[in-house]
């Protein structure tokens, strides 16, 4: 699209001695969709890691393969999502945002995939980090509601 915007609004007022026309645009919040949904790929990956180790599955193997495999879901988790979220972002505004956006959002995925990793030493069941996985995106969605808003 040319324009930096998505949608357009316009409302004409006009009386005996002016007219004049509101334009009212709002832009899609496509990078903090994006942020959202690598916080929650991330956390269904770890959730997901847990019940797998719960039932078994890994315990012929050692501690570092473990690790290995957590680090793995993690970014097949996070991956998709963020290069999806990359181009939607490209096609919607274009290349003159893309640097930035693309470092910033690879700055929350980095964080996302870090706190995934510092939950997995914390959280042992995946019945608590089911119970803690509304709350933190609770935090997250007024958390980028405030930012997009002000």
């Amino acid at each position: 699209m040319n324009s930096d915007t998505i949608f357009r609004m316009s409302s004409v007022t006009d009386g005996a001695y002016d007219y004049k026309e509101n334009t009212y645009r709002i832009q899609l919040p496509i990078y903090e969709c994006t942020c959202l949904l690598v916080l929650f790929a991330s956390l269904f990956s770890l959730m997901l890691f847990l019940q797998d180790q719960e039932r078994g599955i890994y315990i012929a193997l050692s501690g570092k393969r473990r690790y290995g495999i957590l680090c793995t879901g993690l970014l097949a988790g996070i991956l998709p999502i963020y290069g999806i979220g990359m181009l939607c972002n490209g096609i919607t505004y274009g290349t003159a945002t893309l640097l930035q956006v693309t470092l910033v959002s690879l700055l929350v995925s980095l964080l996302a995939y870090l706190l995934s990793l510092v939950l997995s030493v914390f959280i042992k069941k995946s019945r608590t980090l089911a119970k803690w996985i509304p709350v933190l995106l609770l935090i997250t969605i007024v958390y980028f509601f405030v930012n997009y808003i002000l």
